[in-house]
């Protein structure tokens, strides 16, 4: 699909952006260029990440976004807007005010101030690749390209950002789950001989962060009137109180504390019931993800939905990925995409040839940490203990490699019969006991 807009600006900076839309918490790398020095590694700087949540306030007069917009959303919420990422359109507004008429107007300055945060951290943007999520429309993908167009900053091109999240497994069909504000997202994608595509998507409303985070609150909430008599939500800015307290509430009860505090009023809490309360929302969730069964494809998360309390218990085959990996793995083909895309029609990609230089799942002479089998990773001890007991294959570490003794004369490792012991590497697959097992590295 390629979006109508076409940008007619070119760049000569040597520095461009990657900017991932997903509208929890967007994010904009900078990404440093050699000019001339094709070969050179480009060099993604992780501590220079600019965050900004999907949270927008405005009246006749102003407008606000990112944290400041989240820290009184919950006291002024005729003022406030968190859908307008996942709702980008032209739409009027029922509460328009000011400049603000409807989403897009939103967006677009809310991409303004990144730009302006951006240019004041000493990197002007001009130049970007963004990182878009499926439930985006072709509607949504060419006003985007036209905010950008406004604000002067040069797409090179769109890429889904499930695609990054896959970009370098294994071929076989993968699948990925993403929380954002108001739903989950999930994406199939497939790899075949070398080629990462997207094959579909859909949406699950009502499991998104804000609807955990809702019902948590609520938790909170009760318990509070249960054992104080105290009312968090009496007024809006006990309320938006709450809500500012409830990310260090959770990662104190999965600490081991039991005893949180607001306004002076102390209260006792287990975490068991917080995800008691939200167990309605994961079940709902996980049918969506396992539609197929035992047929689903390997799940893949990203590091930030990973930390939230019983989503792992929820989707227990969940493969968490490492922290940034959209943007490390965007890295490794951003100079392919810099270069072809330039002056045409903005591409919005659905699909890419894997390189050999894998960001997240490496096919070198590395030691492999998972082992895939179908659509699970297991890691090399489970493997031998879960899916590979019954062939009597063996895997141990020996002088600093993973020394494989088959268990049975018909194995093949690449293809080749295996006839005695042999050191395995990142990329190898071995067939056994009528499966095939590709060992993987996760970083």
């Amino acid at each position: 699909m390629t979006p109508s807009t076409t940008n007619n600006q070119t760049t000569t900076n040597n520095q461009t952006a990657v900017i991932h839309l997903h509208d929890n918490l967007i994010k904009l790398y900078t990404v440093q260029t050699t000019p001339n020095q094709p070969d050179t590694p480009w060099q993604l700087d992780e501590s220079a990440v600019i965050e900004s949540p999907g949270f927008a306030m405005f009246d006749e007069q102003h407008c606000g976004f990112g944290a400041m917009a989240k820290s009184h959303y919950r006291e002024h919420p005729r003022n406030a807007n968190t859908y307008y990422w996942n709702q980008l359109s032209v739409e009027p507004l029922k509460n328009a005010a000011g400049v603000i008429r409807h989403t897009a107007d939103l967006a677009y300055h809310h991409l303004k101030q990144l730009q302006l945060d951006s240019t004041e951290a000493g990197f002007p943007l001009a130049s970007a690749v963004f990182m878009a999520p499926a439930s985006f429309s072709e509607e949504q993908l060419t006003l985007l390209l036209g905010i950008a167009q406004g604000l002067g900053i040069h797409v090179h091109c769109i890429v889904d950002d499930a695609l990054m999240m896959c970009a370098e497994l294994p071929d076989g069909p993968h699948r990925t789950v993403q929380l954002q504000l108001h739903q989950a997202l999930i994406t199939d994608i497939h790899v075949t001989q070398g080629i990462a595509s997207v094959i579909g998507s859909r949406v699950v409303p009502g499991c998104g962060i804000l609807d955990l985070q809702d019902i948590w609150a609520q938790v909170v909430c009760d318990q509070f009137i249960q054992q104080t008599r105290y009312n968090p939500t009496h007024n809006a800015t006990a309320e938006q109180a709450l809500y500012d307290q409830l990310p260090t509430w959770l990662a104190q009860l999965e600490q081991g504390e039991h005893r949180i505090s607001l306004e002076n009023h102390t209260i006792k809490l287990n975490a068991d019931t917080l995800l008691e309360e939200s167990q309605a929302l994961y079940e709902r969730l996980h049918r969506a993800v396992h539609s197929e069964g035992a047929n689903a494809p390997a799940l893949w998360i990203t590091h930030d939905d990973a930390q939230l309390p019983g989503l792992a218990k929820a989707l227990p085959n969940a493969n968490a990925l490492p922290a940034n990996v959209i943007a490390l793995n965007a890295l490794s083909y951003l100079h392919d995409w810099c270069a072809s895309h330039t002056d045409e029609d903005t591409p919005y990609l659905t699909h890419i040839t894997q390189k050999k230089q894998r960001a997240v799942v490496t096919t070198g002479r590395h030691k492999p940490t998972h082992v895939l089998l179908g659509h699970r990773a297991y890691t090399i001890d489970q493997a031998v203990k879960q899916i590979l007991s019954d062939t009597e294959t063996t895997i141990a570490m020996h002088e600093d490699q993973w020394l494989l003794t088959p268990g049975e004369k018909h194995c093949q490792l690449n293809a080749q019969p295996l006839t005695g012991p042999i050191s395995i590497t990142t990329g190898d697959i071995l067939h056994c006991g009528g499966a095939d097992f590709h060992f993987i590295e996760v970083v």
